[in-house]
């Protein structure tokens, strides 16, 4: 009788990248969205939202959905260094980066 072993490594990682990143201004917001992870590896538990406001104001949020409004903004505030990642019960996925170079500007009245 012949006993054979195997032995099995099994790795267990976070989520792949988020997917199309894009976003739209608008008066006031600016609207992100996004596809979710090729591959989830596990469950899903929440997206962050890295961001800086103005060049000085870093923000990092929580989300459970794959769109997220950054509001309340003024004309002429700028938005730069937007990241996005996914997290599981394992860790963070890749961020994706997404650069907005325009600022928010008031509307015209004419």
């Amino acid at each position: 009788m012949c006993k054979i072993e195997l032995s099995f490594v099994i790795i267990l990682s976070g989520p792949t990248s988020v997917r199309n990143l894009m976003y739209e201004s608008r008066f006031f917001s600016v609207i992100l969205s996004w596809d979710i992870p090729d591959s989830l590896n596990g469950i899903l538990l929440y997206y962050n939202v890295k961001y800086t406001v103005n060049e000085t104001n870093r923000k990092l949020e929580t989300v459970k959905f794959n769109t997220f409004s950054i509001s309340n903004l003024y004309p002429n505030t700028s938005i730069t260094n937007v990241s996005v990642f996914a997290t599981n019960q394992e860790g963070d996925g890749e961020p994706v980066i997404l650069e907005i170079t325009s600022t928010l500007e008031k509307p015209s009245t004419s």
